[in-house]
């Protein structure tokens, strides 16, 4: 539904997995899960309704298990715009774009 692009960025030796669902999010169980990139500044485009949870996570050595993880949920705003939380262990993002 919506082109809006999340970027992840960081410092130091990581990656970011697209987990399955929220049951290997919460496990920090890679099984299925997708890699969206092992480069600081990797880009993964946000699509889905109103309400859709996408999850992601690192997966370098304990990384996942320490938190290093965080959920994305589209939301609706007024005048067809999306907006984007994310959440993660220490900070939460709203993130708006034009659909």
């Amino acid at each position: 539904m919506a082109g809006d692009q999340i970027e992840f960025t960081w410092k130091n030796t990581h990656n970011v997995y697209m987990m399955k669902d929220k049951a290997a999010f919460d496990a920090c169980t890679f099984d299925s899960a997708k890699l969206i990139g092992e480069t600081s500044g990797v880009k993964h485009a946000v699509k889905g309704n109103a309400g859709d949870i996408h999850y992601f996570a690192c997966k370098v050595g304990s990384h996942c298990k320490d938190g290093q993880k965080l959920a994305v949920t589209i939301v609706a705003t007024p005048a067809a715009s999306l907006a984007v939380r994310v959440s993660g262990p220490k900070h939460v993002c709203i993130c708006m774009g034009m659909i």
